[in-house]
């Protein structure tokens, strides 16, 4: 399938044919590459709808998908695609579902135009990732991102952690922040020449070689086609599959040069944003010895207790394929985690959107809410504790406007504290409050003695509907206070006769 720019100009490359991008080679050198993996696989365009441009496709392709154990979802690097992971499809896919995808922007998927804002440009990527999701169906899984893929692998699971059942990083980028100047030594020709090449996207060298772009790219990394010698019959396949990748309309690509500070760092690095993820997605990060990449595992594992770090010794950036065999082991290993992993699900930070329902079904069919937790985090802030307010109320009760009228219901057997109402009346002298404590309640007195607590609230409606008198300064008296010890059946047919005493 071959997505095409609509767009005209004077000036266009194709009576010149310097790039020799081509969709029908780019299918065809990968499926040249994966016809060396031994597991049957399905590779479609997912239509995930008008994420960024009017009608986005994901390239996806899949293996294993009849197994029942919890999926594994692959997210690739920066300028690379899915046939890049067959070091490791067969392993991975031996025990459970595989999907491996091309990132929106990136290798046969899509090329939308991203926002030129870092953080916009990244929630288009997560959304495109989102609504894969939903095309697929699939409930939860184990996602692993390598390099620029577990940045967004991070940043999707701390928009939804319910989705997540394992988050593998496999040498991210983007973690830690950008030194400060004065600490590190750079030469006056490479700041040069960085500001000088700020404006253009990562690979223009690529498509600026025209022709002479794979030969590029096996000069500059001969150690990428190397990786795969044992394994790809012809290994000149890699460096032409990076090219027909990359010589492309720069789309996911302009996306990172705009979420990216001089390539090497993040514009709104993750370790500032880590302390979002849910503490219960657990984190296994991975990282080869001989990497570029600064390994954050400290940062990630501050206030973590499910975190774990893998170091890889003889990798490098490409743990995946430098060490192939380790790598497969460490992900197998997280995967079989998140297979027998039991508990509670985790809820949704996110408002649901209106796409999503509010409901879902666990295995035993129970009714699972997926909420946000935006108020259950307001009274963790406004708590001390499990039990108390940092600011508790009767410290403030002086303040509610004298003629306000008050009326607290307790259950006898609840756990809160029913002598504030005493402290309230004390507070209140010249206003009304009464108090009724009913008898066999406990905290949820609206619940355990339904028809004693309607009757009370009824009577304290009433009053609101038409008795005057309960605007004027009132003390209830201690006698009147003892008719709630009754017992509930007397209460029920007994007339409300407690008022206001001035």
């Amino acid at each position: 399938m071959v997505f095409h720019d609509n767009s005209t100009s004077w000036f266009t490359t194709e009576w010149i044919s310097w790039s020799k991008y081509s969709e029908t080679m780019l299918r065809s050198i990968e499926k040249k590459i994966l016809q060396n993996i031994k597991s049957a696989y399905r590779g479609w365009f997912v239509d995930i709808g008008p994420v960024v441009g009017k009608c986005d496709k994901i390239w996806t392709i899949s293996l294993n998908t009849d197994s029942p154990n919890t999926p594994l979802v692959l997210l690739h690097g920066f300028g690379a695609g899915v046939a890049l992971w067959c070091l490791n499809l067969d392993s991975l896919a031996a025990s459970r579902p595989v999907f491996a995808i091309d990132l929106l922007g990136f290798g046969r998927s899509s090329r939308p135009k991203f926002s030129t804002n870092a953080l916009e440009a990244e929630n288009q990527m997560v959304k495109a990732i989102e609504e894969w999701r939903k095309e697929m169906n699939l409930e939860n899984f184990v996602l692993l991102g390598h390099s620029m893929g577990g940045f967004l692998a991070t940043s999707y699971a701390i928009s939804h952690p319910h989705r997540v059942k394992h988050l593998i990083l496999a040498d991210p980028w983007g973690f830690p922040e950008r030194p400060a100047e004065q600490t590190v030594q750079i030469p006056l020709w490479v700041k040069v020449l960085a500001f000088t090449l700020q404006p253009f996207n990562p690979l223009w060298a690529v498509r600026a070689a025209g022709p002479f772009g794979q030969w590029l790219i096996n000069k500059a990394r001969p150690d990428i086609s190397r990786k795969y010698e044992a394994y790809v019959n012809d290994v000149s396949l890699i460096p032409q599959y990076i090219y027909q990748c990359n010589s492309q309309k720069p789309s996911g690509e302009s996306a990172f040069h705009s979420m990216s500070h001089f390539y090497a760092w993040a514009k709104h690095p993750m370790v500032k944003r880590i302390h979002g993820l849910h503490k219960d997605v657990p984190i296994t990060l991975m990282y080869g010895s001989k990497s570029w990449v600064e390994k954050a595992s400290e940062m990630v594992k501050e206030g973590r207790v499910d975190c774990h770090t893998r170091i890889i010794n003889g990798a490098g950036h490409h743990v995946y394929a430098d060490k192939a065999d380790i790598f497969n082991k460490y992900t197998t290993q997280a995967c079989n985690t998140a297979d027998s992993a039991q508990g509670a699900p985790i809820l949704s930070r996110n408002d649901m959107t209106t796409n999503e329902s509010n409901l879902q079904h666990d295995e035993n069919n129970f009714v699972i809410l997926i909420c946000n937790f935006s108020g259950e985090s307001a009274f963790h802030s406004m708590m001390q504790g499990i039990g108390w307010a940092k600011h508790p109320m009767v410290k403030r009760i002086h303040e509610l406007n004298k003629d306000v009228p008050i009326t607290l219901m307790y259950g006898a057997k609840s756990w809160v504290d029913n002598m504030a109402a005493e402290i309230v009346k004390e507070t209140r002298i010249n206003s009304f409050v009464q108090s009724h404590i009913i008898m066999g309640a406990g905290h949820h007195v609206y619940a355990d003695k339904p028809e004693v607590f309607n009757k009370h609230v009824a009577d304290a409606c009433a009053t609101a509907d038409g008795d005057t008198s309960f605007r004027r300064a009132s003390l209830i008296t201690p006698d009147e206070t003892n008719l709630d010890l009754q017992s509930e059946e007397s209460q029920l047919n007994k007339p409300n006769t407690t008022t206001p005493n001035t």
